[in-house]
């Protein structure tokens, strides 16, 4: 019979998966990092001054029309890569705008 062993990994998998925070914000912090993401480089529809945007598709046309030469727009608190959202798509990405650095 086989000793059912616990690794180091496995609570630590453990802790992440059921604490508020856990990999997805990991994740996060590190595809932010590793990218040099800034807030000046994200688009954003809440920015004050911008129309209402109903939709990330809306919100695409309008960067389209606006030449804007951010790399990246903030959708929901995702941070997408801004030719994803101009191309009308809305791909799984790991990078929240919460963690983005002041």
């Amino acid at each position: 019979m086989g000793a059912n062993v616990i690794t180091r990994n496995d609570r630590v998998d453990d802790a992440f998966n059921s604490s508020s925070s856990g990999w997805p914000d990991v994740r996060s912090r590190e595809w932010i990092s590793e990218n040099k993401v800034t807030r000046d480089q994200v688009e954003n529809p809440d920015k004050l001054g911008l129309p209402y945007f109903g939709t990330a598709w809306a919100f695409g046309d309008w960067i389209k029309a606006q030449s804007s030469r951010k790399p990246f727009t903030e959708w929901n608190g995702t941070i997408y890569h801004t030719a994803d959202i101009v191309a009308h798509t809305l791909p799984d990405m790991p990078g929240l705008a919460v963690h983005l650095p002041t």
